[in-house]
């Protein structure tokens, strides 16, 4: 081996196992530099005596090493195969400009070339795409089979052409790999459009909570200008009163008392009665709550809402709390529409290790079995589809910190949604 070869070889194996350092963020540790050192001089050692077959080692070496460091399989094989790739890419693409060009170099600076190529690449994708690879688990899954699956394509070409023991397989072999690299390629695109569909739909559903909280922080200000009104009307009241009792105005009084005063007892049928609900500092929680109460409301129902403590947090997803809420909301709202003097109450109770949810309704006498309305697609409405508390269930099941009681005695049908902290 020449003196030329040695150092391109030395350089080269040594930028793959660098490379792999840095992109894993490795090259502080001294053990991993030693790992590189003693690689490289095995490397070249293995090279005149198994050709290719010392490349395969020493990506499966390198894929080894970052499993015991970093303990992820997906990692394990993604930086390796991703450094070898972006150094075949790098080689390439110099032999590519070097004929294109009809440079004059040689070998030895054309390979200098390739190097540069290949750190100034490495460099780009650490600092621009690495991050929004490694950290989201789907997209390594797909990146570390990608570029795995490439590197054995790579090798399995590249020993075919090298033995010429497998040159007669060498047809059959690129047509596997052509058949197999196809499949390959349709699945990771299906899993592409999958994550993506994935994503818009968690967008989506993060714009509609965001509305849901702006709309409920909306009801909020209204519900509480409201509560200023009536206390400012009342002594406006007063005021009047006053004033036409000392100014002895027979026929205004008259008019007053029957007209005006009478109002007064307007807002005392308000049935409305949620105040407590700014003890809940869980906006998403909130949001639902005083969004569906609202429209209770409004179709005639007595609301009352208990919070007696300040509630900043339920060890439990907000999404999941807001989807447990709106079922029991819904059904309680869909019941209290069958029912002449409808009433739903919520409280919020909050305990030493736990947070419990209970909502209660009023209910039909001939209120459906509780194993009935557990049952899918179960509805008290013609023509819907419901999930009734199916889909409740499920979540509750989910969820190894949260219970569910429900309960139908005396025209009342009480659900009790209990959630323990987590131990840490």
């Amino acid at each position: 081996m020449s003196l030329e070869l040695l150092i391109i070889m030395l350089v080269q194996v040594g930028s793959i196992t660098l490379g792999v350092g840095f992109l894993a963020d490795l090259l502080q540790s001294k053990s991993y530099l030693f790992f590189c050192l003693t690689s490289t001089c095995v490397y070249l050692f293995l090279y005149d005596h198994i050709d290719i077959v010392a490349s395969i080692l020493l990506w499966s070496t390198l894929c080894l090493i970052i499993y015991f460091i970093k303990n992820n399989g997906h990692i394990a094989f993604f930086y390796p195969s991703l450094t070898l790739f972006i150094y075949i890419f790098s080689d390439s693409l110099s032999d590519y400009l070097y004929s294109v060009f009809d440079l004059s170099l040689s070998i030895f600076r054309q390979f200098a070339f390739g190097v540069c190529y290949f750190w100034i690449i490495t460099y780009c994708i650490k600092k621009f795409l690495l991050k929004r690879i490694v950290y989201e688990e789907e997209r390594l899954k797909i990146a570390s089979y990608i570029f795995a699956f490439t590197t054995v394509i790579y090798f399995s070409i590249i020993c075919a052409d090298r033995f010429p023991i497998l040159k007669r397989h060498i047809a059959i072999a690129n047509e596997l790999f052509m058949i197999i690299y196809g499949v390959m390629s349709t699945l990771i695109f299906i899993t592409l459009l999958w994550m993506k569909k994935k994503e818009f739909e968690t967008r989506e559903q993060q714009k509609d909570l965001q509305h849901l909280i702006e709309h409920s922080e909306q009801i909020e200000k209204s519900y509480a200008e409201l509560l200023k009104f009536k206390h400012d009307y009342k002594n406006i009241l007063i005021s009047l009163e006053d004033y036409i009792q000392t100014n002895d105005m027979e026929g205004l009084q008259t008019y007053f008392y029957k007209s005006i005063k009478a109002t007064e007892t307007i807002f005392d049928k308000n049935n409305l009665h949620m105040s407590s609900i700014s003890n809940l500092k869980i906006k998403e929680l909130k949001s639902i709550i005083l969004s569906k109460l609202y429209m209770a409301s409004q179709k005639g129902v007595e609301v009352r809402v208990m919070i007696p403590e300040i509630v900043t947090h339920i060890d439990l997803p907000a999404i999941t709390l807001v989807r447990m809420l709106g079922i029991i909301l819904d059904n309680a709202i869909e019941e209290s529409e069958l029912i002449v003097e409808p009433k739903i109450d919520l409280m919020i109770l909050k305990k030493e290790k736990h947070h419990s949810i209970i909502l209660i309704n009023q209910c039909r006498p001939n209120m459906p079995k509780l194993h009935e309305i557990k049952q899918i697609n179960f509805t008290t409405k013609k023509g819907n589809q419901g999930l009734g508390l199916t889909n409740l269930d499920e979540l509750v099941r989910s969820n190894r910190n949260v219970y569910l009681e429900t309960e139908i005695a005396e025209k009342q049908f009480t659900q009790i949604i209990t959630v323990q902290e987590k131990r840490e």
